[in-house]
């Protein structure tokens, strides 16, 4: 309704009118802006309702363990309209993703490898990390599915966020053919778990999400001219084809942030982890 009323107004002040001829109401009328408020107001409402509808029969759906397939495009698999079935091209490569991983190849050298054979992802890009832990840890791989591991919190901004238990999740088991033995994939879950704690965390590592496109922030400390400088920054900069018009910010600014929320003159680490 907000954003209705602000295109409309804007287009009254440079004296262009709107009409809508179902409803009989001008911009230009004394009452128009009231009409528009209570239709659009209706309107709005319905859409969430039709969400909530919506969702309810996935729900449904989940709960009597129907594979609902709600994201199509799965790198190694085609969905025929019923279930994922394999595509054996790209099934090779998650299987040298895979194997390679079982076999402890370090990320950057499995990268290097499949940009040599030009493998490209989905939207025609080289492999970069992100979409390689994606892949490592998707069970649909193994043939099983877990449903609603994320979900639209609004159904007015649209905005998808990770499903962190504020609903369930539904796990279907031997669902469709798998590309990866079960051994393989759990070995690769061990190597993955084994990793994430060699790697050493601080005080707002996986505490900041990008506004822009959702990912991770991730720190980065570089020396210039004998002084140490200390940011943080959204990860999928990193990457190419993903482009993040997020803001950088010095670590230093983070911590007077946080202290200024405990109320505390100086950044408390210990307190700040509580």
């Amino acid at each position: 309704m907000v954003d209705l009323l602000e295109t409309v107004r804007h287009l009254k002040e440079i004296g262009v009118e709107v009409r809508f001829e179902k409803e009989n109401i001008s911009s230009f009328s004394g009452d128009g802006e009231v009409m528009m408020s209570i239709i659009a107001t209706i309107a709005q409402e319905e859409v969430r309702s039709t969400s909530e509808n919506v969702k309810w029969g996935i729900r449904k759906r989940y709960k009597a363990g129907e594979d609902v397939a709600r994201n199509k495009k799965v790198y190694g698999y085609r969905h025929n309209g019923e279930r994922y079935v394999v595509e054996e091209e790209e099934a090779n490569v998650v299987r040298f993703i895979f194997q390679r991983t079982a076999e402890n190849v370090p990320p950057k050298d499995i990268l290097s490898e499949l940009k040599n054979r030009g493998v490209k992802t989905w939207l025609g890009y080289d492999f970069c990390f992100s979409s390689l832990y994606t892949m490592l840890r998707n069970e649909i791989y193994i043939g099983d599915r877990r449903m609603q591991k994320s979900y639209i919190a609004d159904p007015i901004k649209q905005n998808k966020v990770k499903n962190r238990g504020e609903l369930p999740q539904y796990y279907i088991s031997d669902c469709h053919e798998p590309i990866i033995n079960k051994e393989t994939f759990y070995k690769v879950q061990e190597i993955l778990k084994q990793r994430v704690e060699a790697i050493p965390t601080y005080p707002f590592t996986a505490k900041i999400k990008c506004g822009v496109c959702g990912g991770n922030y991730t720190r980065r400390q570089v020396t210039l001219n004998g002084i140490k400088y200390v940011n943080w920054f959204c990860r999928k900069k990193k990457e190419k084809g993903i482009t993040c018009t997020s803001a950088n910010y010095k670590e230093s600014e983070l911590e007077k942030a946080a202290a200024d929320i405990m109320g505390t003159e100086i950044f408390n680490e210990d307190m700040y982890k509580e």
